[in-house]
């Protein structure tokens, strides 16, 4: 994990590295989970694009790994930021305030956030689709989020 050094012009963010499992490359703002895997070694560093809607009740099919920072390429390596202010891609405009949730939302590419279902179904397992709390609305397709996947 690499934790940005802490200075009085910039939020503090925290990275993992990752390597990309996706079969194509994985752009900035996307959201990425781990990919399940029985071999040890690939377990906690393979990673893909959330590619399963998130249900309000049955939640993710995989950990949330973190957000693509910069470009990685088919079974490249690259970091994913786990904390800390980013902008995400979006499904549609996210309220400020409310937690915004990952999911696949059939959108290209898909690996994106949405705000949270507020409901007394929901579970364990949807809350940890959670990403963080959307600080700014930026657009229909972007959010300023504050990560806290760690």
């Amino acid at each position: 994990m690499q934790f940005m050094t802490a200075n009085r012009a910039e939020a503090d963010t925290a990275f993992i590295v990752c390597e990309n499992n996706q079969g194509a490359a994985l752009i900035p703002g996307t959201v990425c989970e781990f990919t399940i895997t029985a071999t040890d070694a690939d377990q906690g560093m393979l990673v893909e694009v959330v590619d399963v809607a998130v249900n309000a009740t049955t939640g993710i099919a995989a950990p949330v790994a973190g957000v693509v920072e910069t470009t990685i390429a088919t079974g490249e390596h690259g970091r994913l930021q786990v904390y800390g202010p980013a902008t995400v891609r979006a499904s549609a405009a996210i309220p400020v305030g409310r937690l915004a949730v990952a999911t696949s939302a059939g959108v290209a590419p898909t690996g994106v956030v949405t705000v949270d279902t507020q409901t007394t179904t929901t579970n364990a397992i949807y809350a940890k689709a959670g990403l963080g709390i959307c600080l700014e609305n930026v657009n229909a397709t972007n959010a300023r989020v504050h990560l806290s996947i760690m």
